[in-house]
């Protein structure tokens, strides 16, 4: 049987479409004045909408089939992007090397420290951050200055207590998520061999806990 990341990592990798979302909640108000008033109201977490590919056969499909079943929507396990075709979404585009260093937290702000920087940017807006092997994930929202040791500022306020953390960038990373949305599947026939069929979209939520 594939283990409970082998499962949900398959569905990633074979795709068909892939939303990210990081929008926090948001409560909005209008006088009769016409003045609109917005309070956050947080809750800003990672939530993946996949599309599952319609094409796999079943003989491949089967022990990842019997392990989702397993999993249900009550078991976490870690997704990435690690795989080839999703350069596009995982590419560092800073110039570290050598390891990242994490501190100075505070707020949606941190120092990145690179073993070595090449480049002007340890960090550039668009990066994927993870702190700590098993932290949260975040994502960079405007370049630092430049230089090493740069205070980056992130995408929503950082999890992890003040202190000092391995960092993680690009196709390192990894989300902790739980699959809030199944579909079911069916069989095709499809000549000698039966096809996966789905009813919908997976959606996953990272996992903050």
């Amino acid at each position: 049987m594939a283990t409970a990341n082998e499962a949900f990592q398959w569905i990633v990798d074979s795709a068909t479409a892939l939303s990210i979302d990081g929008r926090g909640t948001v409560a909005q108000t209008i006088t009769r004045e016409n003045v609109i008033r917005t309070v956050s109201r947080g809750g800003r977490v990672w939530k993946f909408t996949v599309t599952p590919s319609p094409g796999e056969t079943y003989a491949d499909a089967r022990p990842y089939l019997a392990k989702l079943d397993q999993m249900d929507r009550i078991t976490t396990a870690d997704i990435n992007f690690s795989q080839t075709g999703f350069e596009v979404i995982n590419k560092y585009l800073g110039s570290g090397t050598g390891g990242f260093t994490i501190a100075g937290i505070s707020g949606t702000t941190c120092t990145v420290t690179a073993g070595a920087l090449s480049g002007s940017y340890v960090a550039r807006a668009g990066d994927w951050l993870q702190i700590g092997t098993t932290g949260s994930v975040y994502q960079v929202v405007q370049d630092p200055a430049t230089g090493n040791g740069a205070t980056v500022t992130l995408n929503r306020p950082i999890d992890e207590a003040v202190g000092s953390y391995t960092g993680l960038f690009g196709p390192s990373v990894n989300w902790s998520v739980l699959c809030v949305q199944r579909p079911t599947w069916t069989l095709v026939p499809a000549g000698r061999n039966m096809l996966v069929s789905w009813s919908g979209d997976f959606v996953f939520y990272e996992d903050r806990t």
